[in-house]
């Protein structure tokens, strides 16, 4: 009898320290009204650069960045080599061309950071023969 209580005892001692273990952690949220990632990579869009072109967009077509994001990022299908282009000002005269980077398949990259509302810009690829897919968040 004794050994069946402390069987007992130790079955639930472990189903509830099992319970602790698996419990999950609370997950802040943020205010009301205040930015956040989700919101910015969650209303990503698709970019979708055909084979001979090396820009997304293609030719003089822009993204351009919004209120929901600080930064530009994308996440491609498949791993890539790309760079960040802008145009500084609003101005076709002022390009800017940030530093190529790999970027894995199915990751967020950050290519740029503190970018104003409506800047224009394109990712140029270093491939122009392959088809590139993947989204963009700005």
């Amino acid at each position: 009898m004794r050994t069946t209580k402390r069987l007992a005892l130790a079955i639930g001692v472990i189903a509830l320290g099992g319970g602790l273990i698996i419990t999950p952690a609370a997950v802040a949220t943020p205010e009301a009204g205040s930015p956040s990632a989700a919101s910015c990579l969650g209303d990503a869009w698709k970019y979708d650069k055909a084979p001979g072109e090396i820009d997304a967009p293609p030719g003089a077509a822009y993204y351009r960045t919004t209120n929901r994001c600080a930064d530009i990022q994308v996440k491609p299908s498949d791993g890539t080599v790309l760079k960040l282009c802008y145009l500084k000002n609003h101005d076709q005269n002022q390009v800017v061309c940030k530093d190529e980077v790999n970027v894995p398949g199915g990751r967020w990259k950050i290519l740029g950071t503190d970018f104003k509302d409506g800047v224009e810009f394109w990712l140029r690829f270093s491939n122009a023969g392959a088809h590139k897919t993947g989204l963009v968040a700005a």
